[in-house]
């Protein structure tokens, strides 16, 4: 196990279209004007793609996944909405409910220009109905996208299970796409060509205590670009960071998962504030991996107490092995660094896909009780 305090800032964390699911887009439409019938079929042609002056040049915003329902957020775990402004945008914002205007933040590695990623605090979400607006401007045309959404501020029901045939996806980072492997099941991957920094795919919302997780992915390659891995964030604290710096840049979270910078697979915690030095645990053990080959994981990750039920820390153990094979007997185990532990609180749970092209399979997600140790 490699315990590390306040590491160098020299690597940012570890620092997807063949769309098959499309949402509705809701636009804004002029009322109070009179239209001949034939300028009402060109404007009712440029209003499907939600902008004036748009129809040849395509969109000045492309939203990879309108929002429909985003469950519990905690912290800096956020409510996302990713996606690309054309080159011709000259000035892009957004809202949420009636809030202030604020750019659409873009920048960084994970939303280097055209991308962009809107983060919607917990703070700025009301429980049942809420609105996103976003407007950009270019070549003398103005793009208004609004998007009604749901949100609940409760912990999900456990144990819940993520089988991709109708549930929007929730995506954290980047663009993704359900997949179907027959008339009976679906995956998820990131869209192909899309690959890069952080691809996230929140799979639960936030809730207290430990989790199980359990479930198949298949490794397809990965991209050039540097270090690389996918795997799961069994604890998703989001990204802690200034609220003037958007989009955000640091960390908090449990991860289980391949990592081709140990040449293995294993378990890592690990907090980040901005750009901050951060601290981290690892326990990894050589693993070869096979490119199109299926593999099954088990995930437990656990809070820790003492005796009189006061949190110590967390702990978490994985399995993972190809699909076919005998379950291993043997769990690999972490436990968090005892001096810097993530704090105690809820969590979501997320895929991750680290500059690779994996396909998910069905997810299940259960509690676990806490594990009590007496020194």
């Amino acid at each position: 196990m490699r315990t590390i305090v306040d590491a160098p800032v020299a690597t940012e964390y570890q620092e997807s279209r063949v769309q098959t699911m499309v949402a509705s887009r809701k636009t804004a439409v002029p009322t109070r004007r009179a239209l001949s019938a034939a300028f009402a079929s060109v404007l009712l042609a440029v209003l499907a793609a939600g902008c004036f002056g748009c129809q040849e040049s395509g969109p000045l915003v492309t939203v990879y996944h309108p929002p429909e329902h985003f469950g519990r957020r905690v912290r800096q775990f956020s409510a996302n909405v990713t996606g690309e402004l054309s080159e011709r945008v000259e000035s892009a914002r957004f809202r949420v409910n009636d809030g202030p205007w604020a750019p659409l933040p873009q920048g960084g590695h994970r939303s280097p220009p055209p991308l962009f990623i809107i983060e919607m605090e917990f703070d700025q979400l009301h429980s049942g109905t809420n609105r996103l607006e976003i407007e950009a401007t270019g070549d003398g045309s103005t793009q208004n996208l609004d998007y009604d959404f749901t949100y609940d501020p409760q912990p999900p029901s456990l144990p819940l299970e993520a089988n991709w045939s109708t549930e929007a996806l929730v995506v954290e980072d980047g663009s993704w796409e359900r997949l179907s492997v027959d008339e009976h099941s679906w995956r998820v991957r990131p869209v192909p060509g899309t690959e890069g920094y952080d691809r996230v795919l929140i799979v639960a919302p936030a809730f207290a205590g430990g989790r199980r997780i359990e479930t198949e992915m298949t490794y397809r390659y990965h991209v050039d670009g540097g270090e690389w891995g996918f795997g799961f964030l069994t604890f998703w604290g989001g990204r802690p960071e200034d609220e003037s710096f958007r989009p955000k840049r640091g960390w908090q979270f449990g991860l289980a998962w391949y990592f081709n910078r140990y040449r293995g697979v294993g378990g890592e915690f690990s907090t980040r504030y901005g750009v901050q030095p951060y601290s981290f645990t690892t326990a990894y053990q050589d693993y070869v991996l096979e490119q199109g080959t299926t593999y099954r994981i088990i995930a437990e990750a656990r809070r820790e107490v003492d005796g009189a039920g006061r949190f110590r820390r967390f702990d978490q153990r994985m399995k993972w092995w190809p699909t076919g094979e005998p379950e291993p007997e043997a769990w690999m185990v972490l436990a968090d660094d005892q001096r810097l532990p993530l704090p105690d609180g809820d969590y979501g749970v997320a895929f991750i896909c680290f500059r690779t092209q994996v396909e998910l399979g069905t997810v299940t997600v259960a509690s676990l009780p806490d594990l009590i140790r007496t020194p």
